[in-house]
């Protein structure tokens, strides 16, 4: 991010958040529980999705990712959630209410996974450019 656009994200960025920061709080162990560290993750992307015009990489990227946290945080939340109901099990309900195996529950297309791969990659370089000109500044 060039330095005419790192003012503007300040200007129009309210709330500041970014995979560096992510990182040093979890390294720090700051975070008390998957709930915060989701809501900082999901900041990252709303801020990307604000920032970045439509038609960006990174906005795509954004979207693409906070789809993918929005999953797994549903998925752990739920988990929490039957664990408190049902205790620890080795088999969840399906569907159409069948049992499934674990690992069935995880299947994912091919397809799915390249577009999320490519995303992430392309999320990944933005964000290293973002924290090198953060620690030049520094």
């Amino acid at each position: 991010m060039i330095v005419q656009n790192k003012q503007q994200y300040r200007n129009i960025i309210r709330q500041h958040m970014h995979l560096g920061i992510i990182r040093a709080r979890l390294e720090e162990g700051s975070y008390s529980g998957s709930q915060e560290f989701f809501r900082d993750l999901l900041l990252v992307f709303k801020n990307a999705l604000i920032f970045y015009p439509k038609s960006s990489q990174e906005h795509r990227a954004a979207v693409v990712l906070r789809e993918l946290a929005n999953n797994e945080m549903a998925k752990i939340f739920q988990t929490k959630a039957l664990l408190k109901q049902e205790g620890p099990s080795t088999r969840k309900k399906g569907p159409q209410g069948h049992s499934v195996a674990p690992s069935q529950c995880h299947q994912v297309q091919s397809q799915q996974q390249k577009e999320k791969r490519k995303a992430i990659i392309s999320w990944g370089k933005s964000c290293t450019e973002i924290q090198n000109h953060q620690q030049m500044e520094h």
